[in-house]
């Protein structure tokens, strides 16, 4: 996660401010993620002035033996490995590679081992893109074929930007928004660069398979957008100065960008079923979650009190559409508010199988908790809501009476 008010933001030291390190979390695909390589090779001007970072999950045995038949080797930069714990969100496993990126480059690149360097000279785009500016605090993103052409999915961020933010990514989502999240950012702080490098997929548009209660997720992506705006205003004030008429116009600016953007939640939160996450995640049938990794549970159980935290103190202040929002994405934690068994039985099924039966009951205890706590504090402030709009209602009716 990102760091909390009060502590020291990580940072790296800048070696060369033209180097780019390419931050590439893989598992089982070493055919595609050498394909991804040569094409690299293929492309790159000066690839004396790149290398590449690869998050491996120390169970992925696929990725383990290519590196000792030496699959990628032989290639005129450097491929760094990091062996990692698995189940990582796709931020965790990009903040770590960052963190252990012992070149310090200048510019860093979350790449993607099933997309495939076309462009010549690509890299020579994105320095002079980051160069144009003195302060080089800017987020750069190529052309990506499967997707529109004004939206943000390979992300590249100068080493300036990722040093004030004190990471490459949220940790917050397992699937999806990451990339959402750093284009909204960018548009705030008006450094949103297209570059012309194309990157091509390899194959059909994949599915989303660490996908899991999209509702809840974009509630939750909704309900921060105050952390996205404070994580501007500080770019901001890196790029004009604090105190500075153009600091101000510029926070102005990004201010009036985000009213101008809708907060409340569309129709999907009314359609979405079980079923139809089932088919954007790839998967035939609920027994086919069980591959998701039970630290899910931590990760959303964590977006909770954050979500909680903030309805506090907006509760604090009175009722306002964000207070709503907030419960009705507390709400969507419960799996849609209609599956807690089937939430239990994904979340229990891998210790079963696995015979560990001690786990299990642990596991059925903690999650008994985590349901029984959601559940309390989604009726506990559905009732503080009640009793504030009946306030609220009582004073205006006085109010029209007085009148």
């Amino acid at each position: 996660m990102a760091e909390s008010a009060g502590e020291e933001v990580f940072q790296k030291p800048i070696s060369n401010p033209d180097f780019i390190s390419i931050l590439v979390p893989t598992r089982a695909r070493p055919e595609m993620f050498r394909r991804m390589l040569e094409s690299l090779q293929a492309h790159t001007a000066k690839p004396e002035l790149l290398d590449v970072w690869a998050y491996v999950d120390d169970d992925d045995a696929i990725m383990h033996q290519a590196r000792a038949a030496s699959q990628f080797a032989g290639l005129p930069f450097q491929v760094h490995f990091y062996t990692g714990v698995p189940g990582l969100s796709q931020g965790g496993m990009v903040n770590k590679l960052w963190r252990v990126c012992a070149s310090n480059a200048g510019i860093y690149m979350c790449g993607v081992d099933d997309h495939l360097f076309i462009t010549p000279g690509w890299d020579e785009q994105v320095r002079a893109a980051f160069n144009k500016y003195p302060d080089r605090i800017a987020l750069a993103y190529p052309v990506d074929q499967s997707a529109r052409p004004e939206d943000v999915t390979i992300i590249i961020l100068s080493a300036e930007w990722v040093n004030l933010t004190g990471r490459f990514m949220t940790e917050y989502f397992q699937a999806w928004f990451d990339d959402t999240w750093m284009d909204e950012v960018s548009q705030f702080v008006q450094r949103k660069i297209a570059v012309p490098a194309v990157l091509q997929q390899e194959g059909q548009r994949g599915v989303a398979r660490r996908l899991r209660n999209y509702p809840f997720w974009l509630g939750f992506y909704i309900c921060m957008r105050e952390v996205r705006l404070l994580e501007a205003l500080k770019l901001l004030a890196a790029i004009h100065g604090e105190n500075t008429e153009a600091y101000r116009q510029a926070v102005q600016q990004a201010q009036a960008l985000a009213d101008r953007q809708p907060m409340q939640f569309p129709s999907l939160f009314d359609v979405w079923t079980p079923e139809l996450e089932l088919k954007i995640a790839g998967r035939s049938r609920p027994e086919a979650f069980a591959d998701i990794p039970v630290s899910y549970w931590d990760v959303e159980l964590a977006a909770c009190r954050l979500l909680l935290k903030k309805m506090d103190l907006r509760l604090a202040k009175g009722y306002d559409r964000g207070v709503t929002n907030l419960i009705e994405t507390l709400l969507h934690a419960l799996y849609f508010r209609r599956h807690p068994w089937r939430m239990a039985k994904e979340y229990l099924r891998p210790f079963i199988r696995q015979g560990k039966f001690a786990a299990t009951l642990a596991n059925l205890a903690r999650l008994a908790g985590l349901l029984l706590r959601l559940t309390v504090v989604g009726l506990r402030h559905k009732l503080k809501l009640r009793k504030k709009l009946h306030k609220l209602l009582g004073k205006e009716g006085s109010q029209k009476k007085e009148g």
